[in-house]
């Protein structure tokens, strides 16, 4: 298998993988969902693409830059898109917003495959989301409510003061070295304890330690 088949397969299959476990989607037939899942992968394919021309990019399988693009594209979508994911989780908003836009495109262009109405129109106007599209939405587009929220907590704590320290108290759970260095970052709401970044000078493994 060549190295795009091997990304697109995988990516299309990631995707696939989300849709078939959600609750509303195992109600729709395995073949629609397949497919579903490579217009998806299809539409991030498009995307980087034409992120790649307007960067100068090569638009090569086997450039670093290209794949790094792509990864992050997909990124964006499963993380979005999974109810499970650190986004949808540390928000109170609707984890579902996503998921439950996406499912209503499918089945409103299954229901009017044949039909004169034009489904992207109708779609638009519902505020669902386009599978042939969705590689080109951004965090934002996807789902404005949590990642407003996202983006919020993000300039509070781009304002914390971070001080690195180094210390031998931290033994590297790869190298076994006590050669170290951490820093304290906010990474949960204001009123609960600091997260502890610890990162071995030696191999340069890096784990957590919450407060």
């Amino acid at each position: 298998m060549d190295i795009e088949l091997y990304h697109r397969n995988t990516s299309a299959k990631a995707i696939y993988d989300i849709l078939i476990n959600d609750e509303k989607f195992k109600t729709l037939n395995d073949e629609f969902i397949v497919d579903i899942s490579f217009k998806m992968e299809t539409s991030c394919q498009n995307a980087c693409i034409d992120k790649a021309l307007n960067r100068n990019i090569p638009i090569f399988w086997d450039s670093v830059f290209f794949v790094e693009q792509y990864s992050n594209i997909l990124y964006t979508l499963m993380s979005n898109m999974d109810t499970g994911s650190d986004i949808n989780d540390n928000n109170c908003v609707d984890d579902r917003y996503v998921v439950d836009r996406l499912y209503g495109h499918c089945v409103i262009s299954k229901l009017f495959k044949n039909a004169i109405y034009n489904v992207d129109r109708l779609c638009e106007t519902l505020n669902l989301i386009d599978v042939n599209k969705i590689g080109y939405y951004n965090s934002e587009k996807l789902n404005p409510y949590i990642n407003s929220s996202y983006i919020d907590n993000i300039k509070i704590r781009e304002k914390q003061k971070i001080n690195e320290k180094t210390s031998i108290m931290y033994k590297c759970p790869q190298c076994k070295m006590r050669n170290t260095k951490f820093r304290k970052i906010q990474t949960a709401s204001m009123d609960e304890g600091d997260t502890l970044f610890i990162t071995c000078q030696v191999c340069h493994y890096e784990w957590r330690c919450y407060g």
